[in-house]
């Protein structure tokens, strides 16, 4: 305290962490004051020298940004940093006016998959834990949403889902903002949910992920509804471990975490493996044109509704494989797995190939849906590994 009785009290900063994206913008900021500064300076008259001349009105640093010495592009970069960490303690968040970050991943829903656990296991109440293991470093989320989710939706992208980011650094609800940090391929996230409480928090190897506001909770008063089930999406070539906790013990960071504050697993107490559910473009079909040249039209044996019939199959050239069961309008077959690999089409739910699936097709505007008894389901997670290929 100075002798007038003044004591500086800035804000504390200690729990606000810039995330890549922002770092990235701070150079930008640092670049832009630069030019700003050196535009005044030409406007009164300076001019580049090697050396500093006051008199003369001469700087050495009248150069394009990038060929500033690295003392002076850290003291403003150091100084905007400050600015944009002071302006996050105040409540504020700041995310880099990119257009990849405004429009959500880069995917696009056609090229992430997403997992979903069967809706019948959705809780309306409790306090419940899961970890997602991360094992690649692209685009992924991971959390909670409503059984009802949509399949060609970017999780949290609208208001069923609620979730994490790790890639980005991001929570996702109806949009996204800034939230905790980025992880790294071997993290654990650990997704809690309290109902009774209405909130939603994250865990990054046993240290509870924080905002930039400073609060440990990502989400709030939510409405229970229908409940929720653990969720998850990866784009193409990623991969993850999700646990669910059937086996307490495989759980890494619950009894640091998730136990002392009264979570249970969500799988605790089940006999066999929950089954997950993974978005899917379904093919439509459509009249086949006789003398297209692209497509071929073929017969082979198979199922119908009435037992063993037809199947007709198109294919072949850039449009992609295109293979249905059944023969006529509304018949009913019966198969193993993922029935039909295509191209395009409408978003939906499938057993993922990992059991049994009944399927209706046949018209024009048949649709192939699993919906079966999938089976234990395969871990890691890894999509666009299907095991029907194109022929």
């Amino acid at each position: 305290m100075m002798s007038n009785g003044y004591k500086p009290a800035p804000l504390d900063l200690s729990h606000v962490r810039l995330t890549p994206a922002q770092l990235t913008l701070v150079d930008r900021l640092a670049e832009n004051a630069h030019n700003v500064w050196a535009r005044d300076r030409v406007g009164q008259g300076w001019t580049y020298s090697i050396v500093q001349d006051i008199k003369n009105k001469r700087n050495p640093r009248l150069v394009p940004y990038n060929l500033l010495d690295e003392r002076t592009k850290k003291t403003n970069r150091d100084s905007l940093c400050e600015a944009v960490r002071t302006l996050m303690g105040y409540g504020y968040n700041i995310e880099p006016p990119d257009q990849e970050t405004a429009q959500g991943s880069p995917h696009g829903p056609d090229k992430v998959r997403i997992f979903r656990a069967e809706r019948s296991y959705a809780v309306r109440a409790g306090k419940w834990y899961f970890e997602f293991e991360v094992l690649s470093t692209g685009e992924m989320r991971v959390g909670w949403a409503r059984p009802h989710v949509r399949p060609d939706v970017e999780l949290g992208a609208d208001d069923l889902a609620y979730v994490f980011n790790g890639h980005r650094a991001q929570r996702w609800h109806v949009g996204g903002e800034s939230f905790g940090r980025s992880w790294q391929p071997g993290d654990v996230v650990g997704c809690m949910i309290d109902l009774g409480e209405l909130h939603i928090s994250f865990t990054l190897n046993g240290e509870t992920l924080i905002s930039d506001g400073g609060t440990e909770v990502a989400f709030r008063d939510f409405d229970v509804g229908d409940g929720f089930v653990p969720v998850c999406s990866l784009a193409l070539d990623q991969s993850a471990r999700l646990n669910l906790g059937q086996d307490v013990s495989s759980l890494r960071f619950f009894t640091i975490c998730g136990l002392q504050e009264g979570f249970e697993p969500f799988a605790i107490n089940m006999k066999r493996p929950i089954a997950l559910w993974v978005s899917k473009s379904l093919p439509q079909f459509g009249p086949i044109d006789p003398d297209d040249p692209e497509l071929e039209v073929g017969k082979a044996t198979g199922w119908d509704g009435g037992g063993l019939g037809s199947a007709w199959v198109w294919g072949g050239g850039s449009k992609g494989l295109w293979v249905g069961m059944g023969y006529g309008v509304g018949t009913l077959g019966y198969g193993v797995g993922t029935l039909s690999y295509g191209v395009g089409g409408p978003m939906g739910w499938d057993g993922g190939g990992l059991g049994s699936a009944w399927v209706w097709g046949g018209g024009s505007k048949g649709l192939w849906v699993g919906m079966g008894s999938p089976r234990t389901p395969h871990n890691p997670i890894s999509p666009f590994h299907n095991p029907i290929s194109p022929l």
